[in-house]
């Protein structure tokens, strides 16, 4: 008789393991400043309830822990949201899915609320400031309740829904077969554990703004959070009020800007009034598009930011595109990323002195002057070093 020992490292689902995360306390400190860079990685916990706080039916959620080094793709199917990354969030993240098995029980499109809260735990994404300048780093505690699906994509089984975390809280989040839901978040100091309380700043820039990112047309921001004031760009984003049946098309190439349809009568939200095309590089002037990565020129024309006040925040989110997997992004600061065609001024010299300034420094010492404009370098080249200044 042989006896087989078999060592096997096998990535499948089990029974829902709750992380028990708990919402930071009521201790707080006042703050200012915030940032979620790219570059944040954190340590994800996920706990999954029931709406009222009980256990969740085991085997009805499953959870999928994907590491740094998995396969990356978009998320077109259930599998790939199980064993991927997704590829629109930042290189070197990992990602945790939650599969809701068999609780979509509407059958004619329009939507049912999960009987599900979601709370979620990332301990690093990004930096604050304290009211006496200190620099800390923070993490985000994050609740989704009130979730309603429907049943849009993963055939033959549309009644299961995926809900997907990036663990860099800027690369966003992403699902399938879900309406809507509200999204609730709280920035706590890392070291301390204390949930941050913020201030507004009477200097613009020190204010915390946290902004809503690739809001394609249907895909929308709202909050009735009196305290929260929302910030976009009216040229390519609008407040709409959207209804269960009415679906915006996911077609772009029939989608005409504007084109969202008839004004409803149900849920409002913002949301873009362009495409974000994520697939070819566009021109920077092409007002019908944007680009729908992170970090690109364009990535602004389809985002709202809101300035922050208090310790807690919470908002609607969603998408009434009769499209699929949904993916959407959180960045701080304002709309306006960083221009490439904005003027600038360079300048080449001979001389190594002090380079730098903006306009009104034109005749200050400061300013770099251009001292070989129009001329050939190589001309003047005689083995010497040429400097090279943007102002």
């Amino acid at each position: 008789r042989a006896v087989l020992s078999l060592n096997l490292d096998l990535k499948l689902p089990g029974p829902i393991v709750n992380d028990h995360v708990s919402e930071p306390g009521t201790d707080s400190l006042d703050a200012h400043s915030l940032i979620l860079p790219r570059a944040a990685l954190g340590e994800t916990k996920i706990q999954v309830t029931k709406a009222d706080g009980s256990d969740f039916p085991i085997g009805s959620a499953q959870i999928y822990r994907k590491p740094n080094g998995s396969s990356r793709s978009k998320y077109g199917s259930q599998t790939a949201m199980k064993e991927n990354v997704s590829t629109d969030y930042v290189p070197s993240s990992s990602a945790t899915a939650v599969i809701f098995k068999d609780v979509i029980t509407q059958e004619d499109g329009l939507s049912n609320v999960l009987d599900a809260k979601l709370k979620v735990d990332i301990n690093h994404v990004g930096s604050a400031s304290d009211l006496n300048g200190r620099h800390f780093e923070i993490g985000a505690y994050v609740e989704m309740t009130n979730i309603h699906v429907r049943r849009v994509e993963w055939a033959p089984t549309p009644t299961d829904v995926g809900i997907d975390f990036s663990n860099n809280f800027f690369s966003g989040m992403s699902f399938a077969n879900v309406l809507h839901y509200d999204w609730r978040v709280v920035f706590y100091e890392k070291e301390t554990g204390k949930r941050l309380n913020f201030i507004p700043q009477s200097d613009l820039n020190q204010n915390s703004t946290l902004t809503f990112t690739s809001l394609n047309p249907g895909e929308f921001v709202w909050t009735e959070q009196s305290d929260i004031n929302a910030t976009y760009n009216a040229d390519y984003v609008t407040d709409w009020q959207f209804q269960e049946g009415n679906w915006i098309t996911a077609n772009k190439d029939v989608f005409d800007q504007e084109n969202l349809g008839e004004r409803g009568t149900g849920q409002k939200g913002y949301t873009s009034k362009t495409w974000g095309n994520w697939v070819d590089p566009i021109d920077h002037d092409n007002l019908s598009e944007w680009e729908d990565r992170l970090g690109a020129p364009t990535f602004g024309r389809g985002a709202v930011a809101y300035t922050l006040n208090g310790t807690s925040h919470t908002f609607k989110r969603g998408t009434f595109s009769s499209g699929g997997s949904t993916w959407v992004a959180n960045g701080s600061g304002q709309i306006e990323l960083i221009d490439p065609n904005v003027t600038n001024n360079k300048s080449v010299s001979a001389q190594a002195i002090a380079g730098g300034g903006a306009k009104a420094d034109k005749n200050k010492p400061i300013w770099t002057s251009n001292d070989l404009h129009n001329q050939v370098v190589n001309e003047h080249y005689q083995g010497a070093p040429f400097y090279y200044y943007i102002n």
